[in-house]
C-alpha cells in the first residue's frame, strides 16, 4: 500500500512538467497594422536629382503585437500599385540602419530619402518615368527563432496595410541617341549612349550602318522616340530639325561620338554641336604580349555575324600586356584601347580613351600569369563584344589545342 501511494504521488508531481513540454510555440497573427506618414514630411509628387538628399517620406507605425515578448525587425516593401497589387515583384528596403523606436512608447518610424525611393522605383519591372501609383507597406519579422518544427516561418511575419502614393520618378538609365534613315524607326535603329543619366550631351557607340543618309534622334526624358528631337547635319555641324543627314556610301562598322552641347567637350575631343565618325574594317590586338609592336603590328580579329562579336585565337606571353584597336585598313589611328587586368573566369571591361590620351604601344591589359620569358606563352580564344555602348567587354578562354 505504501508503494502504491508513493507511485501515485510521483505521477502527480510529473503532470505539470508533462503539460509544459507539450505546449505549442506561440503563433504570430497577421494583424494588418497601419503605416502612416508624418504630416511634417509631405511626399513630393515629382522626384528630382537635385533633391536627392531631401526626405521623401517619414513613415510611422505602431509596433506589432507578436503575442509574446519579442523584438521585431522591420523592412519596407515597395510595389507598383497598378501593375503589381499583390507585391509579387516588390522591392524590399532594409531598415536596419534607419529604424528608430521613439521613446519606447510603442511607435516606430523611419525616413526614406528621395535618392533611395527613386533607386527602388527604377528597379521595379514596371518602372516608367511618368506618374506611378506605388504601394508602401511595412513587414515585421519576429526577432526570435521557433524551436517547433510545426510552426512555419510565415507565421512569424506581419504586414501593414499598404500606403498608396502617386510619384513621378526620374530614370537612372543613361539616355540613348539613335541613328536612323528617314525610312527607319529610331526605336529599333543603332544606338549611341551617354556617359551617365545626368549627362544627355555626350554619346558614343560602335555601330554597323547600311548605305543611306542618317540623322540623329534624341528621345524624350522617358526614352520615347515618338516625339524625338531630330538633328540633321550642315557643314559638319549638328543642326536641330536640320534636313540634311550623314551620308554612308559603304555599309560597314563605325565608331561614333556626338556632342550635343553648345561648347566643345575636352574629354571626348568633339567640338560644340558636332560629331566624329570613324569607319573601321577590323578590330585587332597588339602589344608586347602578342609580340606585335606599335600600330603596324595589329593582329586582326574576325567578326562573327552570328554572335556579333570579334574573335581571335592567339598565344599571349604570360604577364605581358596587350590592347585592342579598331583600324580602317592600313590606317594607324586607334579608336579603342583596353585597360585593366585580363580574367579567364569573368568578362573584363574595355575602355575607350579620352581625347589626347597617349595610347601605350606596349599594351594596357595584363595577360594572366607571371612573366618568365618571351617563350612562356598561353594560347587563348579571345572574344570582344562592343554591341552595348559604353559597356564593352572581352573574355579569354584557354585553348588547349
Amino acid at each position: 500500500m505504501k508503494y502504491i501511494l508513493k507511485i501515485t504521488v510521483f505521477i502527480f508531481a510529473l503532470l505539470p512538467f508533462i503539460s509544459c513540454t507539450n505546449d505549442k510555440d506561440p503563433v504570430v497573427q497577421n494583424n494588418a497594422f497601419e503605416v502612416r506618414q508624418d504630416a511634417a514630411y509631405p511626399s513630393p509628387s515629382v522626384l528630382l536629382h537635385a533633391n536627392d538628399n531631401d526626405v521623401f517620406a517619414k513613415l510611422v507605425w505602431d509596433e506589432t503585437n507578436n503575442g509574446m515578448p519579442s523584438v521585431s525587425k522591420y523592412t519596407v516593401l515597395i510595389s507598383d500599385h497598378d501593375a503589381d497589387p499583390n507585391f509579387t515583384n516588390a522591392i524590399e528596403y532594409n531598415l536596419d540602419l534607419g529604424l528608430v523606436v521613439v521613446d519606447g512608447d510603442g511607435i516606430s518610424n523611419c525616413t526614406i530619402k528621395v535618392s533611395d525611393i527613386n533607386a527602388i522605383l527604377n528597379r521595379l519591372p514596371s518602372f516608367n518615368c511618368g506618374v506611378m501609383n506605388i504601394d508602401i507597406r511595412i513587414k515585421s519579422k519576429l526577432g526570435v527563432s521557433s524551436t517547433n518544427s510545426l510552426v512555419q516561418p510565415s507565421a512569424f511575419l506581419q504586414y501593414s496595410k499598404p500606403l498608396t502614393l502617386a510619384v513621378t520618378a526620374y530614370s537612372t538609365k543613361a539616355p540613348a541617341l539613335a541613328l536612323a534613315r528617314d525610312t527607319d524607326s529610331p526605336a529599333t535603329s543603332p544606338k549611341l549612349v551617354a556617359s551617365s543619366y545626368l549627362n544627355n550631351n555626350d554619346y558614343e557607340g560602335f555601330v554597323y550602318l547600311e548605305v543611306g543618309s542618317y540623322k540623329f534622334y534624341q528621345p524624350d526624358s522617358c526614352n520615347d522616340y515618338a516625339s524625338a528631337t531630330v538633328y540633321g547635319i550642315s557643314s559638319g555641324a549638328l543642326v536641330q530639325d536640320g534636313t540634311n543627314g550623314y551620308s554612308v556610301a559603304t555599309a560597314g562598322f563605325y565608331f561614333i561620338k556626338v556632342n550635343l552641347s553648345a561648347t566643345a567637350n575636352a574629354d571626348t575631343g568633339v567640338g560644340a554641336s558636332s560629331y566624329s565618325i570613324n569607319p573601321f574594317t577590323s578590330i585587332g590586338i597588339f602589344g608586347n604580349a602578342t609580340k606585335a609592336t606599335l600600330f603596324a603590328g595589329n593582329n586582326p580579329m574576325t567578326y562573327d555575324s552570328t554572335t556579333k562579336k570579334w574573335k581571335i585565337t592567339w598565344q599571349l606571353i604570360n604577364g605581358k600586356k596587350f590592347s585592342f584597336r579598331a583600324v580602317n585598313g592600313a590606317t594607324t589611328a586607334a579608336v579603342l584601347v583596353g585597360s585593366g587586368t585580363a580574367s579567364t573566369t569573368t568578362p573584363s571591361t574595355v575602355t575607350v580613351p579620352f581625347a589626347g590620351v597617349v595610347v601605350e604601344t606596349t599594351g594596357t591589359i595584363k595577360a594572366p600569369g607571371d612573366f618568365v620569358d618571351n617563350t612562356t606563352k598561353t594560347k587563348y580564344d579571345i572574344e570582344l563584344d562592343v554591341n552595348t555602348p559604353r559597356k564593352y567587354t572581352f573574355t579569354m578562354t584557354v585553348n588547349p589545342n
